[in-house]
């Protein structure tokens, strides 16, 4: 597995070097069309380039290493996955150093070199920002039980929430929301359903859905359902997403220990139909 990591990181430099190139010279010509190339500015913009490109990297790493893990329905026991975070960790600092390296080369190159501390700055925040956001994310993958290694297969390979559709919540940068716990409820649905783990889909389900009317304006999904200006399919969904799943969720978020019991089927908890819809609506009115 530590393999497989390095070579996420590894297999994607090469592509990735010849787009921040491009990037980097198109931003060149530029400032030299304006007769910036030796500002502040301009130093500002070289620098925003590699620390995006160093976020990019390690994004297209991360993403890449948990579609493996997904596919082969992989969990992690703690002392195994310490192992792969610190791996992650050290390949993270590995690419920051070369990206420094070669931003304050270009910074050289541009007579910009007082600006060298700053891309060191800039770049070692972005290194934090996605050693942070996979921590957080590689959790997901952590067996509660001690297992050796690799553990739990899935039981489907049918994603709940289209990952095409998490892709655009990531790429939404919002002035009035942060999308970061919707974008991680959507990844924990899809996670709790390639494991069968139904009672969990169906109640995050519902806290996607107490989540989200703000951005409708609203405060509550029932306001959503009812009094959105949607087109009538989006109505339609909505009504039933609060009507049924609503009801589903509240009967095993709040019903007590009895003597027999029993246990929901994915027929039961999928509303993947209706929660695309709205995930639909929440991008094109954020984007």
């Amino acid at each position: 597995m530590i393999q497989a990591t390095e070579a996420s990181f590894n297999g994607l430099r090469p592509e990735r070097e010849a787009i921040l190139e491009q990037k980097i010279q198109e931003a060149r010509n530029d400032l030299a069309a304006r007769n910036m190339s030796s500002s502040s500015p301009a130093a500002h913009a070289i620098i925003k380039l590699y620390a995006d490109e160093l976020k990019a990297r390690c994004g297209a790493a991360w993403d890449s290493m948990k579609k493996l893990f997904e596919k082969q329905g992989i969990l992690f026991s703690e002392e195994h996955a310490q192992g792969i975070k610190d791996k992650i960790n050290d390949l993270i600092k590995s690419e920051t150093k070369m990206l420094s390296g070669l931003a304050q080369a270009t910074l050289e190159r541009m007579r910009l070199e007082n600006h060298r501390g700053e891309a060191a700055q800039k770049l070692a925040l972005a290194r934090s920002a996605s050693i942070s956001r996979i921590d957080a994310e590689f959790n997901i993958y952590i067996a509660s039980e001690h297992v050796s290694g690799v553990a739990i297969r899935a039981v489907t390979e049918r994603a709940y929430i289209d990952e095409g559709r998490i892709k655009e919540l990531r790429a939404i940068h919002s002035e009035e929301f942060s999308l970061v716990r919707l974008i991680r409820l959507c990844e924990e649905i899809n996670v709790s359903h390639r494991y069968g783990s139904n009672m969990s889909v169906i109640m995050a389900v519902r806290a996607v859905m107490d989540h989200v009317p703000p951005v409708f304006e609203l405060s509550t999904f029932s306001e959503v359902a009812n009094n959105y200006k949607g087109s009538r399919s989006f109505k339609e969904s909505m009504s039933h997403l609060d009507r049924s799943s609503r009801n589903i969720a509240n009967s095993y978020l709040h019903t007590q220990i009895r003597r027999k019991e029993a246990l929901p089927t994915d027929t039961q908890v999928d509303f993947s139909r209706d929660l695309d819809v709205l995930l639909q609506e929440i991008v094109r009115i954020l984007k």
